[in-house]
Parts: structure tokens; C-alpha cells; sequence
């Protein structure tokens, strides 16, 4: 039973918390990559830099739905 709460547990915090660490690790390498295109002016790091930015701009809608998906299921 107290297994049982303790994976619940973890499983909510995950599940809240998930979302915001790789909000916050693409924001990193969004930024990271956009440095890198400010310093060399590659067109590569352009493009990477703004994948990063479309992976941090879906993060941004989906994290809301992360932690409901997951209370209804």
C-alpha cells in the first residue's frame, strides 16, 4: 500500500514536472544553438536553433495537457 503511494506519488510529480525540464532544455539549446548562429553565421545552426524553438513552442502547449491526460486516464 505504501509502495503503492510512493509510485503514485512519483508518477504525479513526474508527470508535472516532466514537461517543464525539457521546456527548459530545449529553451537551453534553442538559445545554445542561437548563440552559435549569432557567433558563426551558419545557416545550419539557423535552422537548428529554430527546430529547438518549434520543439520549445509545442512544449509550451502540450505541458498543460500532461498532467490532465494523466489525472482522466
Amino acid at each position: 500500500s505504501m509502495f503503492f503511494l510512493f509510485t503514485l506519488q512519483f508518477f504525479l510529480a513526474f508527470s508535472v514536472f516532466f514537461p517543464f525540464v525539457f521546456f527548459f532544455f530545449s529553451f537551453c539549446l534553442f538559445y545554445l544553438s542561437f548563440l552559435v548562429c549569432y557567433f558563426l553565421g551558419l545557416f545550419f545552426s539557423l535552422c537548428f536553433s529554430f527546430f529547438f524553438f518549434l520543439l520549445f513552442l509545442s512544449f509550451l502547449f502540450v505541458s498543460p495537457v500532461f498532467p490532465l491526460a494523466f489525472l482522466f486516464s
